[in-house]
């Protein structure tokens, strides 16, 4: 007789999820391989002081040409030529004899900003092309686009955004550590951005991530779980193994991966009351979007504190003389 085979379900599951898993694996590579260090600008030996200017990465130092006087930027004069950058150009140039006049950067940190952005929208779309090939319903069973699921979702942005204050008051060696890297990843990635940039990579951020973890990583959890038998032990332990992969994509330091488990714990808990993912998405995102502007308010502040300090002692300096 005629034999027809068909791949087991639940084989055809574990497929998926595995790469999934990649995924995640892949977003962690590219949480630690974004060069964090402000670029160096080194102008080339054999130009004037009117000739072409190279961005490389690392530290901040401005070479003349020989015979010439090295200049070191500050924070503050590094990051406004960034910000008076020319996209279309791959060169920073040097119109006078002033380094601080007008200067075009590298594509560099636009490439990184918007592959950023990409990457979490297509881990959204990756997750929604998984749910669709192993049946499951990565939306929750309550999933509805209305004014009350968005009043919950903003609302639910307050746990988070209450954590990161918290931890914010606090002064420990781990915590010092967080914020230099979360400043230094902010500064090449978003200080030049504007509100729309922030807000698309925000909304990037919590599509993919929401949908990739909860809608599709837990449920699917859960209900492998449930079908080998754990019963009503499945959504904690699916919930937990959920916060480990969520805390291991942001794993910058191993305080940091703790904060992310909870995180995590905290956006699971929006989804399970809810059953709707558009709440975890619009809390997530908006949680982002806010931290940033925080972390880059701060970012600017101390940038202006530090060019302040420097006038000033340069003034006190003159004086003396």
């Amino acid at each position: 007789g005629r034999h027809t085979s068909r791949q087991p379900m639940g084989r055809h599951a574990v497929v998926c999820l595995r790469s999934i898993l990649l995924s995640v694996v892949f977003h962690t590579a590219f949480s630690f391989h974004v060069p964090l260090g402000p670029p160096r600008l080194t102008q080339s030996p054999h130009c004037c002081k009117r000739g072409l200017l190279h961005q490389r990465s690392g530290a901040s130092v401005f070479n003349q040409p020989p015979g010439g006087i090295n200049h070191r930027f500050n924070d503050q004069e590094r990051f406004s030529l960034a910000r008076r950058r020319l996209r279309t150009s791959k060169t920073l140039v040097c119109s006078g004899n002033d380094p601080k006049e007008s200067l075009q950067v590298s594509e560099e940190d636009d490439a990184l900003f918007f592959f950023g952005a990409l990457f979490e929208y297509g881990l959204g779309f990756g997750a929604l092309l998984v749910a669709f090939l192993i049946k499951l319903q990565p939306l929750g069973p309550s999933f509805v686009i209305d004014a009350p699921a968005v009043a919950l979702g903003l609302a639910w942005t307050l746990p988070p955004l209450g954590l990161m204050l918290l931890l914010q008051q606090a002064d420990t060696p781990g915590l010092r550590e967080i914020k230099r890297i979360t400043e230094a990843f902010a500064r090449r990635l978003f200080l030049q951005r504007g509100n729309a940039e922030l807000l698309l990579f925000s909304l990037g951020a919590g599509f993919g991530e929401e949908l990739l973890f909860r809608g599709v990583l837990q449920q699917g959890f859960v209900a492998a779980l449930m079908a080998v038998g754990l019963g009503a032990a499945s959504l904690p332990i699916g919930v937990a193994a959920v916060a480990l992969l969520f805390g291991a994509a942001h794993n910058l330091t191993p305080l940091y991966f703790q904060i992310s488990c909870v995180g995590s714990l905290i956006f699971s808990g929006m989804f399970i009351s809810s059953g709707n993912i558009l709440v975890p998405i619009l809390a997530h995102s908006l949680y982002d979007f806010i931290a940033l502007k925080i972390t880059l308010a701060e970012i600017r502040k101390d940038d202006e504190a530090g060019t302040r300090g420097k006038t000033n002692e340069k003034g006190e300096g003159g004086q003396n003389e």
